[in-house]
């Protein structure tokens, strides 16, 4: 492709959550008292009040005025402005694993503003994307066919396969349908057009489908389904963790695409148990 991925964007340190976790989170509760598409002065608003008392907040303002209004929050994620010390895209997924109730309250216009945008253009044909991480056999173990769960956070994914398996000593397969809502190929207006990538909404659906030496694969659900609220899939230290994810669609989509969540120093773990029957329950939601 001419151009080298970023190995800090396409991070694979990536935790996982399960449904009953995503069911009781901060960014749920925060998540339906948000207008659908909040608009460009309530996500300013926001940010301005979290700026107070420094200037950490700055660039990302900055640089949210002069991107293209109909894709401004998802444009900025791709590049490499900073939010105090990090990665605008690390810290932003920090904060959705963290599931604060003030911060996520705080980040939600934002958040909110960015689903919508990646809910605007899904892929336009079925496709299968990619994403290397770093999991011990144990870890991977965890996995079993019919795990459902969710990762935490936006999630950028590259047609770029060789790259992902560069990422990680596992790899996920992602099968994504062409009436995906909530998964957007950013390639024509990424700040890194080369990265070729397909960016995921937070707490996204995944089940597990098959597992061999090379990769994993998943399955994309609607963020809809209430599948897997019974599941329960731990890591060494049983630390419970949440998942989401994001996703962006611009070009049409043909061949493979990685996925990838960027989550800084953390330890990827899920908690939750995993089940492949399709029960019904009281309480559905979509990120859209």
């Amino acid at each position: 492709y001419g151009f080298p991925m970023r190995k800090s964007r396409f991070d694979p340190s990536v935790p996982a959550v399960s449904q009953e976790e995503f069911y009781a989170s901060n960014f749920l509760k925060h998540y339906e008292k948000t207008p659908r598409y909040p608009n460009f002065a309530s996500v300013l608003e926001s940010l301005q009040e979290l700026n107070r008392g420094s200037d950490d907040y700055q660039e990302l303002i900055s640089e949210l005025a002069i991107a293209p209004k109909e894709y401004d929050i998802i444009q900025v994620y791709s590049s490499n402005v900073f939010v105090g010390t990090k990665h605008f895209y690390s810290y932003i997924n920090e904060q959705l694993f963290n599931d604060d109730d003030y911060m996520i309250s705080k980040l939600m216009p934002l958040i909110r503003r960015a689903t919508f945008q990646i809910n605007a253009k899904g892929p336009s044909c079925p496709c299968v994307v990619y994403r290397g991480v770093n999991w011990n056999d144990d870890w991977k173990q965890q996995f079993e066919v019919g795990t459902v769960f969710r990762f935490p956070g936006f999630a950028s994914t590259s047609l770029w396969k060789e790259k992902a398996q560069e990422f990680g000593d596992t790899l996920f397969a992602i099968h994504v349908d062409s009436d995906c809502l909530h998964a957007r190929n950013i390639s024509g207006i990424s700040c890194y057009p080369a990265e070729k990538e397909l960016l995921f909404s937070p707490y996204s659906l995944f089940q597990v489908v098959s597992q061999d030496e090379e990769a994993i694969t998943l399955t994309s659900h609607d963020n809809m389904q209430n599948i897997g609220r019974e599941t329960d899939v731990r890591t060494n230290n049983e630390t419970p963790m949440m998942q989401i994810s994001l996703s962006d669609e611009e070009d049409n989509m043909q061949g493979s695409v990685t996925t990838n969540a960027i989550a800084t120093n953390y330890k990827p773990q899920v908690k939750g148990k995993a089940s492949s029957n399709n029960k019904s329950h009281k309480k559905s939601c979509c990120i859209q």
